[in-house]
């Protein structure tokens, strides 16, 4: 009956060890996911801004005609282009927006096709990404 008894106390002991040790080690994990080393590493990340002559450089690489899904061999992987540019038709507009603006994009697949020329005057008239999205919304509004 000793023995037994003996056994069930270490049994618990060697229990109450692990839960000791697991909230001993886990209480460490939480601090080093909020190091200040880490938040001074995004502080610096976040305040990265490419100038005018990178910018340029990249708008240099962009092909001169873009590439659908579907017309013949070529094909464009989603996400290519990454900047509206002057010079679009209207289904590469659309094909652009689709990638990668896809919340502007629903709200502009819903518009007439009157709304859908506004929209795409607009963007010849002025190709800036932010502003077109705005306008998106405004005749979506209308």
């Amino acid at each position: 009956m000793y023995f037994i008894w003996n056994i069930q106390r270490m049994i618990k002991a060697m229990l109450w060890i692990e839960v000791l040790f697991l909230l001993l080690f886990s209480t460490n994990v939480f601090p080093q996911a909020n190091s200040d080393y880490l938040k001074l590493l995004e502080g610096e990340a976040s305040e990265l801004k490419l100038d005018n002559k990178t910018k340029n450089s990249q708008k240099k690489l962009l092909p001169k005609s873009i590439k659908l899904f579907g017309q013949g061999k070529e094909t464009v992987q989603g996400g290519d282009i990454t900047e509206l540019f002057p010079g679009l038709s209207q289904q590469q507009f659309e094909v652009v927006l689709k990638n990668n603006y896809i919340g502007s994009y629903l709200f502009y697949k819903r518009l007439p096709v009157s709304k859908k020329e506004e929209v795409y005057g607009f963007y010849q008239e002025n190709p800036d990404p932010t502003k077109v999205r705005a306008k998106i919304l405004q005749v979506s509004k209308k």
